[in-house]
């Protein structure tokens, strides 16, 4: 699982709550996170922005101890 994934989860945010923060869709945000589509510039400020995370740890493969449906 990518980082942002698993902030989105920490931050108990839905796929559809985070992807209206963004103003993308909920596809979109699914494809970044489960596929690796990479986001364009807009998109990852956003994200950024939203999670607080740095660029490098939203990309970064994280295990998590549980599992969460969306």
């Amino acid at each position: 699982m990518l980082g942002i994934q698993a902030e989105r989860h920490r931050r108990d945010l839905s796929l559809q709550q985070m992807a209206d923060f963004m103003d993308i869709s909920s596809s979109t945000l699914r494809s970044i996170e489960r596929k690796g589509q990479l986001p364009n510039y807009r998109t990852l400020v956003k994200m950024q922005d939203v999670l607080g995370m740095d660029i490098e740890d939203m990309f970064a493969e994280v295990e998590l101890s549980y599992s969460r449906k969306d």
